[in-house]
């Protein structure tokens, strides 16, 4: 697959996983504090955007283009999907809020962008990667945040399993 073709695909799904969360935090039943929740994770997802956007201006510096095959572009692009769709729905609870953000940062786009941004020379992919959060902090600030705002335990446990995953993949690679 062409590698500007992938590029355009990541940063439209990243465009869309900012919607979602900017939608979340214009709900007016939301507290103050999951309204801010939700806008700092869109925020994040602002910083995913211009990391990517900037690769392009680079993308002769790919020392070797990710091999990212379209059934997990398309996965991807289901999970988002659900999301935009569930989302609008002027009865969503948080707990089905929350369910869709684990779900969407669960899926593959935060290890495509990673495989992405690998395939740069190493200070170039450095120098890409400061202009993005931290993502512990990002997948963090989920977790921490389905504690704070939910108490469904199923949820809880979907977190926990999210940070752990996230921590396996941090241990290899």
């Amino acid at each position: 697959m062409n590698p500007y073709h992938v590029l355009e695909q990541l940063i439209d799904l990243e465009r869309r996983l900012r919607q979602v969360y900017r939608l979340l935090s214009e709900r007016p039943q939301c507290s103050a504090a999951l309204r801010t929740f939700w806008q700092a994770m869109a925020d994040d997802e602002t910083h995913h955007i211009v990391t990517l956007e900037r690769s392009a201006h680079v993308c002769d510096m790919m020392e070797r283009p990710p091999l990212i095959l379209d059934d997990v572009l398309a996965g991807v692009e289901a999970v988002v999907a659900t999301a935009e769709a569930v989302i609008p729905n002027p009865t969503l609870t948080e707990d089905e809020a929350l369910r869709q953000a684990l779900n969407l940062e669960g899926s593959e786009l935060n290890r495509l962008d990673n495989a992405w941004l690998q395939g740069f020379r190493v200070t170039t992919s450095l120098l890409l990667r400061a202009l993005a959060p931290e993502m512990p902090s990002h997948i963090r600030r989920l977790v921490d945040a389905v504690h704070t705002f939910s108490t469904d335990p199923t949820l809880h446990a979907q977190a926990d399993a999210l940070w752990a995953t996230y921590q396996r993949h941090q241990e290899k690679g």
